[in-house]
């Protein structure tokens, strides 16, 4: 009985299991349309020593759209599917329609892109003029990196890389990642990226996969300095307020606290005050002889 994916040549075939020798699948990106006996081996009548070759392995590339096939023993073209990572891409319409398999695009006007899983040749929602159609945006902001194994021809070697997983979409640290409430055609929620603004921080360092991170607003009455910041660390106490572990107070008068300085209310010298403006008890030259 035939094996899936093998097949043989030769006009004088013998498939004795006396004589079979082991048949061959047909490799990942091809298959066998016309596959004849599984272990055979060939006679040639005009051989005087009636000797018995292996049969010759015939097998097909997967034609359409140069797609591949996810294991060895393919059997017919609707075996050939588009891997992770990748798309058709398409020209013309109807009939002369044409594609090529291409890896999705990374970056396009700061998004990110990737596709997941395998699909059939014929998947329209895989086909495209370009990625940005074909293949699953990550979101206004969020980029994407090579993470995934490339599977089109087995998955073996690991240095080639593509974008098959929503793993593959990304924040920089400083950034946040939220939901926008839409749900895309594949039942998951579309995210996107902002940059923290200040007295908010948001991640520490390059963060993979696409869930909802949003900035953190630092404690009470702490702020930043500037956009983008990625830790709590980054949160000081503002000129004028003094630090505590629950967070920045107001000096009182006679008092002051430099910006950043993390740090209580420190007191003027003796028989000097301040105004009651946090901006106006920022250093010890705030402080002026009381009237």
């Amino acid at each position: 009985m035939p094996l899936v994916g093998t097949a043989m040549h030769g006009l004088d075939m013998v498939c004795s299991s006396m004589h079979a020798l082991p048949a061959h699948a047909c490799p990942v990106s091809t298959w066998c349309g016309h596959c004849v006996c599984a272990a055979c081996t060939t006679f040639n009548a005009s051989d005087s020593s009636h000797a018995r070759r292996p049969c010759l392995l015939s097998s097909l590339s997967c034609s359409p759209f140069g797609t591949t096939t996810q294991s060895m023993g393919a059997t017919s073209a609707a075996d050939c599917q588009i891997p992770p990572g990748f798309y058709v891409k398409t020209s013309g319409s109807g009939a002369s329609m044409t594609g090529v398999m291409e890896a999705c695009p990374l970056n396009v006007a700061g998004q990110g892109y990737y596709r997941a899983g395998w699909t059939s040749y014929s998947d329209i929602k895989a086909q495209g003029p370009n990625g940005t159609t074909a293949c699953t945006p990550c979101g206004a902001g969020i980029l994407a990196a090579l993470t995934d194994v490339d599977e089109s021809m087995g998955g073996n070697d690991t240095t080639k890389l593509v974008a098959g997983s929503s793993y593959s979409c990304y924040i920089e640290g400083g950034w946040g990642m939220v939901p926008t409430g839409v749900i895309l055609s594949d039942n998951t929620l579309q995210f996107s990226a902002v940059l923290c603004d200040k007295n908010t921080y948001g991640v520490a360092n390059t963060t993979y996969g696409l869930q909802s991170t949003p900035c953190k607003p630092c404690q009470r009455n702490l702020i930043t300095l500037q956009n983008g910041s990625r830790s709590y660390t980054d949160c000081v106490n503002p000129a004028g307020y003094g630090y505590s572990p629950s967070g920045a107070t107001q000096c009182p008068p006679g008092s002051y606290a430099p910006v950043g300085s993390m740090q209580g209310c420190v007191q003027c010298p003796a028989g000097r005050t301040t105004d009651s403006d946090p901006t106006k008890q920022i250093a010890i030259t705030d402080c002026y002889a009381i009237p």
